[in-house]
């Protein structure tokens, strides 16, 4: 009975999120855009799937991102090394002006930064604020600095901090080449 019980409460939940996907506009509920600015709209154009490198003690290590906009097209987000022991998610965002990341980290910590203009027109540099999980001197990411080389390349500086002593590792990507699905014509 409890397992019905729970199938029933599970297919109600998800007739609702099906459902209720488009209600916010049905009942004059107003979605407003995010405050644009020009370091999120850089961010905004990285939107896809990316394979590369990542320098780890010295030696280049393959890698893969992608990045996402979700939320009503508010929130872009990033997932680096998906499916391994060390996806990490970042979540950057607009908070009325300013621009925002929260970036869940495989040290098991949550670090939040504030983005703004490099020093470079292509980059982007976001530096610690605070975070969750974080002891002080404790390790955790303190800077990141995105760098669009052009719409197929750029590169990600993270650097982070432990017990006071900082360590930037670059990760350069590329974006991915999308497997063809043509078919191909055997003769006989």
């Amino acid at each position: 009975m409890t397992r019905n019980r729970v199938f029933g409460a599970f297919a109600a939940f998800c007739t609702l999120a099906i459902g209720g996907a488009g209600m916010g506009d049905e009942h004059g509920h107003e979605h407003k855009a995010p405050v644009a600015s020009p370091e999120w709209d850089k961010l905004k154009a990285l939107v896809g799937n990316w394979e590369g490198t990542a320098e780890m003690n010295g030696k280049p290590m393959p890698t893969r991102t992608s990045f996402k906009l979700i939320s009503g097209g508010s929130v872009l987000m990033n997932t680096l090394a998906e499916g391994t022991p060390h996806e990490m998610v970042t979540m950057f965002h607009m908070d009325k002006k300013d621009l925002i990341a929260t970036h869940y980290c495989a040290a098991q910590n949550q670090p939040r930064f504030k983005g703004t203009a490099g020093k470079e027109p292509n980059q982007v540099v976001f530096d610690f604020t605070d975070g969750t999980n974080i002891a002080p001197g404790e390790g955790h990411m303190q800077r990141l600095v995105v760098t669009m080389v052009d719409g197929d390349h750029h590169y990600e500086d993270w650097t982070f901090r432990d017990h006071g002593k900082d360590t930037t590792n670059r990760f350069d990507f590329h974006r991915a080449r999308e497997a063809s699905n043509d078919k191909v014509e055997h003769t006989k």
